[in-house]
């Protein structure tokens, strides 16, 4: 039977999504999930969007390079 649990301090539900990598862990609450997944697609598309000033040293590497490549946010 699916339960609330306290973890690290936070209520989390049945229907939560907890989030953990290197940095941390993140719970977005179930009703939230919608309004959190358009910031992150919109801030992900506005990395992409960035681009280097030519002549800087990371300029070449975000342009098609392996650089670029290794570090795609699209699947």
């Amino acid at each position: 039977m699916a339960e609330p649990a306290l973890i690290g301090g936070e209520i989390v539900r049945p229907g939560d999504v907890v989030r953990a990598d290197a940095d941390g862990v993140v719970v977005v609450r179930r009703e939230d999930l919608k309004e959190v997944i358009a910031k992150s697609r919109a801030r992900v598309d506005a990395e992409d969007a960035y681009t280097f000033p030519k002549g800087s040293w990371l300029y070449s590497f975000s342009k098609g390079s392996w650089f670029a490549s290794s570090f795609s946010t699209r699947a």
